[in-house]
């Protein structure tokens, strides 16, 4: 079957149909977006339809340049009881990446074991999933990796929308994309910001009606950076089902449609997928 556009740049067509429960969508500014029977692709030059922090700065080194995206996710997903740990999470319907984690990670090449050396310099790479879990760490081998947010404040230069910019110039969200989000036309409370890397829907909650289930652990670290547990690193969390209303991969099922949620609290951003990830996720940019 041909295949049949959908957005193009300056919005979305109507033919992009919506679920059965209320929802609005934001933007897709310069996105050409296409699908056919079997998936939907992706397409942009990664060039965000909001403003942005400034870049360079002083925690994000790197200048924002047009790098060519073209992913693609199932049309009609399915759903497994298993979960796949993700370092790409998906794509807004703006054409720009979501990654949830990052390269730092405590100790990288710096002496042996739990030695107390700093986080290595700020790069990004791709990660592994984490063998006692769905979350996946960053770095090959990296048993403690830092998180890009931190009590609510963002780190590692991130600007106003979870989003900085990595060594090749492609800008990127860690979070909840605001700008992004605004461009929305309505303001009803569930948001359609994009896809996740498995072809569902990813949501955002105005009111924040939906609530992540990881919460921060009790007590000291054992190795590693030792100290208590603060949030810092991905393992300083743990899923604890029913303390919240989403799954381990922050979804959950509305009108009979699974969706994934973005949240403000820990994972922010699915950190797994419970369906089949198209091989264009996983190519380096």
């Amino acid at each position: 079957m041909k295949a049949v556009v959908l957005c193009i740049t300056g919005g979305l067509a109507s033919g992009l149909a919506l679920p059965s429960f209320a929802m609005d969508r934001v933007d897709s500014g310069e996105a050409v977006i296409t699908e056919n029977n079997q998936n939907i692709r992706i397409q942009s030059e990664a060039q965000p339809n909001h403003l942005t922090g400034r870049f360079p700065n002083s925690g994000n080194p790197h200048a924002i340049e047009r790098v060519q995206v073209d992913v693609q996710v199932a049309a009609n997903p399915g759903k497994t009881n298993r979960a796949t740990a993700v370092r790409v999470a998906g794509v807004a319907l703006n054409g720009i990446l979501f990654e949830p984690g990052t390269a730092e990670c405590f100790g990288q090449g710096r002496g042996s074991a739990g030695s107390q050396s700093k986080p290595s310099k700020h790069q990004h790479g791709k990660g592994k999933p984490h063998r006692h879990g769905p979350r996946p760490t960053g770095p090959a081998g990296c048993e403690w990796s830092e998180e890009a947010q931190l009590d609510g404040r963002t780190r590692l230069g991130l600007d106003q929308n979870q989003a900085h910019v990595q060594p090749g110039g492609l800008y990127h969200y860690h979070g909840i994309p605001d700008g992004l989000i605004n461009t929305a036309a309505n303001t009803g409370d569930l948001v359609w910001v994009g896809y996740a890397a498995d072809g569902h829907r990813l949501l955002y909650s105005r009111s924040g009606k939906f609530q992540s289930s990881y919460s921060l652990k009790t007590g000291q670290r054992d190795g590693g950076p030792g100290g208590a547990y603060t949030g810092l690193y991905t393992q300083d969390w743990v899923y604890q089902a029913g303390a919240g209303d989403l799954d381990p991969c922050n979804g959950t099922t509305i009108d009979g449609e699974y969706v994934y949620l973005m949240t403000k609290d820990f994972p922010y951003l699915p950190r797994c997928v419970y369906g089949t990830v198209d091989a264009s996720f996983n190519q380096r940019r």
